[in-house]
C-alpha cells in the first residue's frame, strides 16, 4: 500500500517537472518568435533597396525619370513602407554604381558644399532601363492580336506578360475576339510537335474540321471510324496568322501542311522521321524563305510554277507583301506593271480572285484560261435575280 502511495507521489512530481517543462519550452517559444520578429523587422530595412529597384522598373523609363521623393512615395503606396530619403538615396546610389549605369541609370552634378568646402556629387533623375522600348513591346502585342489561333485566355496571359517587359507606361489597348473558335491544346500541340522535331521522330494526331454546328469535328474515314495521320514534322510556321505544320507522309512526293489549331490527341512515336532530302525538290533541304513565299496561302503540293500577270501600279507593296523581293518587274507605265513570280498554282488562283480588279494573268495561257472559267462562273451565279 506504502509502495502504491510512492508511486503515485512520484508520478504527480513528473507530471509537474513536464507542465513546468512545458511552460519554459513554450516561453522559449514565445522568446524565438519575438526575436524572428525582431529580425524581420531588421531584415525590411535590408529590402528597402529591392523595393526601390522595383518601384524604379515598374513605374520609369528613360521617359519618365523619378526623383527620390516620388520613389519614396511609390514604395508607401505600394507596399506601405515608409522610407527617409536620405536612407533611399544611398540604395539608389548603390543599385547604380551595381549595375554601372547599365539598368538603373541617373543624372550625376558636382556641387561645392557651402559648409565643408568639400564636392559633393547629387544623383538625380533615376530610371530604370529597360530590355524592350514601348514600340517593341507593342509590336509584340499586336503580333499576339493577329494571331488567328491561340485561345482567348491565353493570348490575354501572353499579353500581359509582354507588357511587364517595359514600364507602367506601356500601356496596351486592345480589343481580343472572344467568340472565334478554339482549341485549347494548340500550346501542348506546339510543345510536342518541337520535342518530335528535335528528337527526329515522327508523329501521330487527328485533323478536325468544323462543321455547321460552329464546333470542330475529327476527320473519319468512310467506315466512320477516325481517320490517324502519321507525319514526319520538319518546320512550324505562321501564316496569316495561323500556325502551320510543314511535313511529310510515307512515301508522298510532296509537302504537307496541317493547321496546328486543328489537330489533336498529338503524340510523338518511336520511329524516325522520313529525311526531307528524299522528297522531290528538297534535296539540298527546306529553303524555308523561298517556300513560304511561294505559297501565300499554304496549300500543299509541289506544283509551283512561273506566273507573268499584269498590275496596277498602286497595288505594288501588296505584292511585295505577299511575294517579296524575288517579285520580276517588267513594263512598267504610268498606270501597271508586269509581275513575275513563281508560286504555287492552288495559292495564285486565290489571290489573283482576291485581287482581280487589279491583276490580269497574262502567262501561262492555260492558267489564264483556268482563272476566266473561273470568273465566268462567278458572273453567271450574280446575273441571277
Amino acid at each position: 500500500m506504502a509502495k502504491s502511495k510512492e508511486i503515485k507521489r512520484k508520478t504527480a512530481g513528473n507530471e509537474q517537472a513536464n507542465i513546468k517543462s512545458n511552460k519554459a519550452d513554450l516561453k522559449r517559444l514565445k522568446q524565438i518568435a519575438l526575436d524572428e520578429d525582431k529580425n524581420e523587422q531588421f531584415s525590411l530595412n535590408k529590402v528597402n533597396i529591392l523595393l526601390a529597384l522595383e518601384v524604379l522598373r515598374k513605374y520609369s523609363d528613360v521617359e519618365n525619370k523619378l526623383t527620390r521623393k516620388k520613389i519614396a512615395s511609390y514604395i508607401k503606396d505600394d507596399y506601405g513602407i515608409s522610407i527617409d530619403e536620405h536612407t533611399l538615396g544611398r540604395n539608389l546610389k548603390e543599385l547604380n554604381r551595381f549595375y554601372k549605369n547599365k539598368r538603373v541609370v541617373c543624372s550625376r552634378a558636382a556641387r561645392t558644399n557651402s559648409r565643408s568646402g568639400n564636392i559633393d556629387v547629387l544623383y538625380s533623375d533615376f530610371y530604370y532601363h529597360h530590355d524592350f522600348s514601348e514600340s517593341e513591346v507593342r509590336l509584340l502585342i499586336d503580333g499576339l492580336l493577329s494571331s488567328k489561333c491561340i485561345p482567348y485566355d491565353k493570348c490575354e496571359a501572353l499579353i500581359k506578360k509582354i507588357g511587364n517587359l517595359s514600364g507602367e507606361h506601356v500601356k496596351s489597348s486592345y480589343a481580343l475576339p472572344k467568340n472565334r473558335p478554339e482549341n485549347k491544346m494548340i500550346f501542348h500541340n506546339i510543345k510536342v510537335i518541337l520535342r518530335a522535331m528535335s528528337n527526329r521522330k515522327k508523329i501521330r494526331f487527328h485533323y478536325m474540321s468544323y462543321g455547321t454546328d460552329k464546333q470542330p469535328h475529327i476527320k473519319l474515314k468512310d467506315d466512320g471510324t477516325k481517320r490517324r495521320y502519321i507525319a514526319s514534322p520538319y518546320e512550324i510556321v505562321i501564316a496569316n496568322g495561323i500556325y502551320y505544320l510543314i511535313c511529310s507522309h510515307d512515301f508522298a512526293k510532296t509537302l504537307f501542311h496541317y493547321r496546328i489549331d486543328y489537330m489533336c490527341d498529338v503524340s510523338e512515336i518511336k520511329y524516325d522521321r522520313r529525311s526531307i532530302r528524299e522528297i522531290p525538290g528538297h534535296s539540298r533541304g527546306l529553303d524555308l524563305t523561298s517556300y513560304m513565299k511561294q505559297r501565300p496561302y499554304m496549300m500543299s503540293g509541289s506544283d509551283v510554277f512561273r506566273v507573268i500577270f499584269r498590275a496596277d501600279k498602286h497595288i505594288v507593296g501588296h505584292i511585295l507583301d505577299w511575294f517579296g523581293n524575288d517579285a520580276e518587274f517588267s513594263n512598267i507605265t504610268n498606270d501597271t506593271v508586269d509581275v513575275a513570280v513563281f508560286v504555287n498554282e492552288q495559292a495564285m488562283r486565290y489571290w489573283v480572285l482576291q485581287y482581280g480588279e487589279h491583276v490580269e494573268v497574262l502567262q501561262p495561257l492555260k492558267f489564264r484560261k483556268s482563272i476566266g472559267n473561273v470568273i465566268t462562273e462567278m458572273a453567271k451565279k450574280y446575273r441571277k435575280p
